[in-house]
């Protein structure tokens, strides 16, 4: 059986936010677009949903150009298992 625990993914989680923010206030692209797998689903407020690796280039590109420079996500909730990982969350631009 494989060791699964709930608080190491949440530690990881806390991490990659914290990176993805990072990424995202030094304008670069390819490092944040490294914080999604390649069938990425996001849900930009007041737009379709975005999918896969061109979507998050195209998303960045845009919140880039609107004058966006920092992204700090909040997990609300994280569902798991040893083989899938779901979180929900809400962000704050700014």
């Amino acid at each position: 059986m494989i060791h699964f625990d709930i608080h190491e993914v949440k530690v990881i989680i806390e991490k990659n936010h914290i990176a993805y923010g990072d990424n995202f206030a030094k304008g670069d692209p390819t490092q944040f677009a490294k914080h999604y797998s390649s069938d990425v689903w996001i849900f930009p407020t007041n737009f379709p949903k975005m999918c896969g690796h061109d979507a998050i280039n195209i998303f960045f590109e845009g919140a880039y150009k609107i004058g966006i420079r920092y992204i700090k996500l909040t997990s609300n909730e994280v569902l798991c298992g040893p083989e899938l990982v779901d979180l929900r969350g809400r962000n704050k631009q700014c």
